[in-house]
């Protein structure tokens, strides 16, 4: 049997390449468009995040460091918030190129990752930090 899914999403590059699969249901959330980012946000968006809630969340983000995991770009930080807040897993993807990376926007604590999903391990001392919290990593 094939898995069926519903994802709720931001991202419209997302929506497009999920929308694909005959066993995908695609939410897209509403909100201000980003060109650039080929995404929504805002107070529509994080108040359309808010009537659900998930299993699991998949989230990216610019960087990590001790100090948590942060986002540069404005508004980003709210929706990821946001679609935590209804999430029962949450799991990061986060490429290694940002480990070590602090952005100005503060969207999770490492306390509050739950998974890392990463083509490598970080290493000291946020490697330390992620296991002190119980962050499960993966190496994709």
């Amino acid at each position: 049997a094939e898995t069926r899914v519903t994802a709720i999403t931001n991202s419209l590059q997302v929506a497009m390449m999920l929308g694909q699969s005959p066993n995908a249901t695609v939410r897209l959330a509403p909100g201000t468009y980003m060109p650039r980012e080929v995404a929504v946000i805002g107070t529509e968006t994080c108040d359309y995040l808010s009537g659900f809630h998930a299993d699991a969340c998949f989230i990216g983000a610019a960087g990590i460091s001790e100090a948590g995991v942060t986002e540069a770009i404005e508004g980003f930080g709210d929706v990821k918030r946001a679609m935590m807040r209804q999430c029962r897993s949450p799991r990061f993807l986060i490429d290694a190129s940002k480990f070590g990376q602090t952005h100005l926007m503060h969207v999770a604590g490492i306390d509050e990752i739950g998974t890392l999903v990463s083509y490598r391990r970080p290493e000291p001392p946020l490697s330390r930090k992620l296991q002190e919290c119980g962050v499960q990593v993966l190496v994709s």
